[in-house]
C-alpha cells in the first residue's frame, strides 16, 4: 500500500474514533440530571474586590454583573474616612439618584452611615449597582473616603 494511501487511512480512522467519543460524550451526559451540567457553569464567582475613593457630599456607583440566580454577598469596609449609606439598586434606581433624587435599594441591601457592610440576599442575572454615598458636609469631616468593596456570587 502507497504512504499517502495510508496517511488517508489513518486520517479517517481518527475522525471516527473522534466521532465516536463524541457520540458517547453526548449520550452519557444525556442521561443525567442537568444540574450536573449546570453545577459546573455556576461556579462561585468573585465579581468585585476594589477600592473607590468618594469625596464628601458625592456617591459613586459600582458595577456588578450578575452571571447567573444566585446568592450575591456584598461586603464594604470604610478603610479611610466618614461613614456611607451603602446600597444596591439596579438601572432604575440609578437613573433615580442621577436626577438628584433618592435612589430605591433591593431587599435588605441597605445600610444608612456605615463603615461597615456585609449582606448576602438571592438576586437574578443582569447588571447592579453598589452605590456608596457620602452624605456629609464639607466642613465637618475629611474631604475624602476611601472604601473597598467585595462581591460575590455562588449558586
Amino acid at each position: 500500500m502507497p504512504p499517502r494511501r495510508r496517511i488517508t487511512k489513518t486520517i479517517r480512522l481518527v475522525a471516527m474514533l473522534m466521532l465516536l467519543e463524541t457520540y458517547w460524550l453526548f449520550f452519557s451526559l444525556a442521561g443525567k440530571p442537568a444540574g450536573l451540567v449546570s453545577a459546573a457553569t455556576h461556579l462561585p464567582v468573585n465579581l468585585a474586590s476594589e477600592v473607590d475613593s468618594v469625596a464628601v457630599h458625592s456617591w459613586r456607583a459600582v458595577p456588578i454583573q450578575i452571571p447567573y440566580t444566585g446568592s450575591l454577598t456584598i461586603s464594604a469596609h470604610v478603610q479611610r474616612g466618614n461613614s456611607m449609606t451603602m446600597m444596591l439598586t439596579d438601572g432604575n434606581g440609578l437613573q433615580k439618584l442621577k436626577n438628584h433624587k433618592w435612589g430605591s435599594y433591593l431587599g435588605e441591601f441597605y445600610a444608612p452611615h456605615t463603615a461597615d457592610f456585609h449582606h448576602t440576599g438571592r438576586v437574578h442575572p443582569g447588571v447592579y449597582y453598589f452605590v456608596i454615598r457620602d452624605k456629609h458636609v464639607e466642613t465637618d469631616s475629611p474631604s475624602l473616603s476611601d472604601v473597598s468593596i467585595e462581591a460575590r456570587i455562588e449558586p
